[in-house]
Order: C-alpha cells, then sequence, then structure tokens
C-alpha cells in the first residue's frame, strides 16, 4: 500500500517579499496605499520582460503578461495582480529562482532600488510608477544579472 505524502514546501518554494509586511509598518503619511506594490512590480516586470516564469504561471496571467510587456499595464498594477507578493514558486525556471533567490532575497535589489532612486526606507514608496523610472532600475537589474550569470 502507498503511503500519502505530505506536501512540504522545497527549500526553493517561499514568500520573499510580501506587500502585506510594509503595511504592517508605520506606513508614511500622505502617500498611497498603491505605491507599495511598485518595487514588488518593477522586478515582476523584469522577469516577465525574461520569460523566467512558470508554465502555470504563463497559463494563469497571460493577458496580463502580454499587456505589460505592451506596456498597457503599469508596475504597480503588475504587483497588485500578484497580491504584492514575490515567491519562489512563481518562477519554476531554474534560472529565474536561483537569481531570485541571490539577487531578490538576499537583500541586494532593495539596496539597487534605493541606489537607483536615490531614496532610503523612509522615502522608497515616494518613487513614481513610469516606464521611465521602470527603464532605470531594469538597467540595474540587467547589469547584476549578468555578472551574475558570468559567476560574479
Amino acid at each position: 500500500m502507498l503511503e500519502q505524502q505530505e506536501n512540504k514546501p522545497t527549500e526553493k518554494e517561499h514568500i520573499i517579499d510580501d506587500v502585506r509586511s510594509y503595511f504592517l509598518k508605520d506606513w508614511p503619511e500622505g502617500v498611497h496605499l498603491e505605491q507599495a506594490y511598485l518595487h514588488i512590480g518593477m522586478y515582476l516586470g523584469w522577469i516577465i520582460e525574461h520569460d523566467l516564469y512558470s508554465e502555470d504561471f504563463e497559463e494563469e496571467f497571460d493577458v496580463q503578461i502580454f499587456r505589460f510587456k505592451k506596456r498597457d499595464l503599469s508596475c504597480i498594477i503588475i504587483g497588485e495582480l500578484w497580491d504584492g507578493i514575490i515567491s519562489m514558486d512563481q518562477f519554476c525556471l531554474p534560472e529565474g529562482c536561483d537569481f531570485t533567490d541571490y539577487y531578490y532575497a538576499g537583500g541586494v535589489y532593495l539596496q539597487d532600488y534605493k541606489e537607483v532612486f536615490h531614496c532610503n526606507e523612509a522615502t522608497m514608496f515616494d518613487v513614481e510608477d513610469s516606464w521611465e523610472n521602470y527603464e532605470k532600475m531594469i538597467l540595474k537589474i540587467n547589469e547584476r544579472y549578468e555578472a551574475w550569470k558570468a559567476g560574479a
């Protein structure tokens, strides 16, 4: 008789960032809550443009992926559509998981975000959701990605 195995998450199946954690802190007065989704949406946008997401992710969100690539959905909207969460199960491709683990989970992404937009923990939600700002951030992510692939 076969024993039923528990569905235990693997090491790669975990939440790396969750917008709710920012809401639980002292939220800056006068800043719209949607701003908490921006840095998450920028990273998801980069993942989308590099096709590093799983087939399941694509099947469920194919229209949104298409619309983002056409610049019809902003980074905040993309972040909101995925509930403001960065998790490894979104990136079943090994390369996407490994880079996300190194870059985002390792804290490098948020350091880069703050550097690119000249902000800190208190002002990171003041960044404008614009394609110009997205382009600035993906240049930095691309630089890190290429260095990571080269083994640096």
